[in-house]
């Protein structure tokens, strides 16, 4: 048995938790556990607390910003906010804040872990390689991360809003937290193939896993808002990054040819190109007069989700760029088809016509010819897709990916320990 500390930004028990690496981490940590392992999430939060989901032991760790006891005192904030934008320039002190709150994160993580750790020993660490929380590792414990995306990548497909500065000492921060890892993984080779010439470090493909945590559906939302409806699905954060823009750009051309179908979108809503307007709106705008046709459920808990996407007709994700998408291998798992994109790692889940379909990056025309083409499908074809799509999930479920897992972690171990012995 490995005891197993697992260190993240993010975390299913926390109110701002943003979809794919939260979830992740909680499939890890329960398939460890069922596999008779010892995980304990260390978790930004906004207490400090010990408590337990599933049998899985969560530390809850309080990461205090440096400034938020002035933000929220009604008789500083304003002053305060006043004071920083004469003194600083908007980008300098948004690059300086950047600096603080991701090494203050990393610091109090670990502080958080080695407290624990000098009580009862861990032999290994698990980070994210997202927000940097492996900057401040302990050289006493073998360290690995998982690499979960990178922010300068993403910056130069749509980003989320952050300034190229802000992003470029967000990247920096990333890499060299990579670079002081014994192994590094990460589920998408392209991803990993680009992140690897920044840090001139091998990192090991190993997929990710993936269960299905819902005992119980929840039909509420379906049922106010779907029910009886024919409809396409877009879920995840309603972004150009994940290609909002290109389904903008087709949007009123489907609805034309098929006015009778909906156009559902759930995630976070994002900003676009255009300073105070959203993706969504864009959307909308573009739909014209089947603005209406397009449903907005904003983000759903998988309970409420899965049925949902259950009852569309297939999914749309064309991503400009991904790291091996939760919402692909969702959406195959419950024998969706899926339309992805070439580059991103949904190349690595779909056998395009046999498992779903790819586009090209952009490439709105093909995405409408995919589209028309899906809905025209007989259904002996339909449900072929959908049935091969099943079966490429079937080899990400623990008993496929844990060993794997387990097999990486044991091989970073004896690493640590030979070259301590040098």
């Amino acid at each position: 048995m490995l005891k197993i500390a697992i260190v993240t930004p993010e975390f299913v028990t926390e109110s701002t938790f943003d979809g794919g690496l939260a979830n992740y981490t909680y499939r890890l940590a329960k398939s460890l556990l069922d596999f008779g392992h010892k995980p304990v999430v260390f978790v930004a939060s906004n207490v400090t607390e010990q408590l337990f989901l599933e049998n899985i032991e969560v530390q809850r760790v309080l990461i205090d910003r440096y400034d938020d006891w002035l933000y929220s005192n009604k008789y500083l904030s304003i002053p305060y906010a006043r004071v920083k934008r004469f003194l600083y320039k908007p980008l300098k002190i948004s690059e300086r804040e950047v600096t603080i709150s991701l090494k203050r994160q990393s610091a109090k993580l670990n502080k958080s872990l080695m407290s624990i750790h000098m009580k009862e020993s861990f032999d290994i660490v698990h980070y994210a390689n997202l927000g940097s929380v492996g900057y401040y590792k302990s050289k006493n414990i073998p360290s690995v991360a998982r690499l979960s995306g990178s922010n300068a990548i993403w910056f130069e497909y749509g980003g989320y809003g952050e300034t190229k500065k802000q992003v470029n000492r967000m990247d920096e921060l990333e890499m060299s937290s990579l670079k002081k890892m014994d192994d590094i993984f990460g589920p998408c080779k392209s991803i990993s193939d680009m992140v690897e010439v920044k840090i001139n470090r091998k990192i090991e493909l190993i997929e990710s896993l993936y269960i299905n945590e819902v005992v119980q559906d929840d039909l509420s939302v379906y049922n106010e808002f779907l029910k009886d409806k024919k409809y396409l699905l877009f879920f995840g954060t309603v972004s150009q990054v994940k290609g909002i823009g290109t389904i903008s750009e087709i949007i009123h051309s489907f609805f034309k040819l098929y006015p009778d179908y909906y156009f559902v979108v759930v995630g976070k809503n994002s900003h676009s190109i255009t300073p105070g307007i959203t993706m969504l709106e864009i959307l909308k705008e573009k739909a014209k007069e089947y603005k209406d046709h397009v449903i907005y459920l904003n983000q759903l808990p998988h309970s409420k989700l899965f049925p949902v996407l259950n009852n569309a007709e297939f999914v749309v994700l064309p991503s400009r760029i991904d790291n091996f998408p939760n919402t692909c291998v969702e959406s195959m798992a419950h024998g969706k088809i899926v339309i992805g994109t070439i580059g991103n790692g949904f190349e690595q889940l779909i056998v395009d016509g046999e498992s779903g379909f790819l586009i090209n990056v952009d490439d709105s025309d093909m995405l409408l010819k995919r589209i028309i083409h899906v809905l025209n499908l007989n259904n002996e074809e339909k449900k072929q897709i959908e049935m091969n799509a099943k079966e490429r999930i079937e080899l990400l479920k623990p008993n496929h990916i844990i060993p794997k897992i387990i097999g990486f972690y044991e091989r970073a171990i004896e690493k640590f320990n030979t070259k301590r012995k040098r």
